[in-house]
């Protein structure tokens, strides 16, 4: 079995450094926040599509870890091995975004620095011996459409919000059903 582990939301906060980058309150840490709500980030800062044209290789180098992120990657590694995790990421078209994800990548969790793919369709690595763990419905489904396995990490911005205090709990009871050996 191979593991597909998404980057923005599930292991890098993109919210967060989306939020310092244009000092912008975090619309997610609001108590009377009540998800889910779509995952905009455009709307979040109040900006369209030139958001992205203003996030450059430090931006993608420089975001935050997720709280979960480390604990997230030792479940992997230890249900998968290390040689069977890659990290699995959609980039933007602006310049410096792969790259930056790349330093990201060295820097936060150098055992996946050459096991790492970028592209916009994540259902072209599904497969019956492949899983994606990915915080977005949309690549999640596709990827299942695809014959892959996947599983929705909890966020504000999906369906399985609720869960999210659990995650980490939640994944490693997935993770246990002995299916990923």
């Amino acid at each position: 079995m191979k593991c597909f582990l998404d980057m923005d939301g599930v292991v890098a906060d993109i919210v967060l450094g989306v939020c310092h980058h244009f000092k912008v309150a975090n619309p997610f840490d609001d108590p009377a926040y009540c998800g889910p709500h779509t995952y905009n980030l455009m709307s979040i800062v109040g900006k369209g599509p030139e958001l992205w044209a203003d996030l450059g290789f430090g931006f993608w180098a420089d975001l935050p870890e997720t709280s979960e992120a480390a604990q997230i990657v030792d479940l992997v590694t230890q249900c998968f091995g290390v040689e069977n995790v890659c990290i699995l990421s959609r980039p933007t078209s602006n310049i410096g975004c792969m790259a930056g994800k790349r330093m990201w990548i060295e820097r936060h969790f150098p055992q996946f620095a050459n096991q790492f793919l970028f592209g916009i369709k994540k259902e072209f690595c599904a497969s019956e011996t492949a899983l994606l763990i990915d915080d977005t419905q949309e690549n999640v489904k596709a990827f299942e459409d695809a014959g892959g396995l996947a599983f929705l990490v909890p966020r504000p911005w999906n369906d399985r919000h609720a869960d999210e205090p659990q995650l980490v709990t939640i994944l490693r009871e997935f993770l246990s059903y002995g299916r990923f050996r």
